[in-house]
């Protein structure tokens, strides 16, 4: 990693924590493992790979997500995402500077307005989604490799379900 990557985390700070925040409502135990994967990752520093520079990293990191994609300037074609595990949520992000921007759930029928600024969480494993944006854009995708939770030892939650809201 190199220091343009560490810049970009700093600036980042507050925009990664909000984003952790709706994964705390949306899916809290993914969010619980997430914490988990940060922390054990921070107590066991010598055992990453290549994880010379996590320590700055892990300073300033507020997301609790293992992963980051970000596309750029490219529509998407409708696919399903295959990182992450079946019932995680990935959260998306769009930025840029474009008008009349749509993503498409076809096999939930939904399409909706997708500019700048809108703030997606989806199973990006099961839904399949795209997208078609005009203009100067970027879409980030956070989500959770489930490799690394895996290898971390730290149990990947199940399915969110009413329960964890109404109790």
């Amino acid at each position: 990693m190199n220091d343009h990557t560490l810049e970009w985390v700093n600036k980042q700070m507050r925009v990664l924590a909000i984003l952790g925040g709706i994964l705390s409502v949306v899916h809290p135990e993914l969010y619980s493992a997430g914490i988990a994967a940060l922390k054990t990752m921070h107590k066991n520093l010598q055992s990453i790979h290549k994880g010379d520079r996590l320590p700055a990293v892990l300073k300033v990191w507020s997301l609790p997500f293992t992963a980051i994609t970000a596309i750029s300037n490219r529509d998407t074609p409708y696919h399903q995402d295959n990182g992450s595990a079946h019932p995680w949520f990935d959260i998306l992000l769009t930025v840029g500077n474009y008008k009349n921007g749509r993503m498409e759930l076809p096999g939930l029928g939904i399409r909706f307005k997708y500019d700048p600024g809108t703030v997606v969480a989806l199973v990006g494993w099961v839904v399949q989604h795209g997208a078609s944006c005009p203009g100067d854009r970027a879409c980030i995708e956070y989500h959770m490799r489930k490799n690394v939770i895996e290898e971390l030892g730290i149990q990947g939650p199940s399915w969110v379900n009413e329960s964890i809201y109404f109790q």
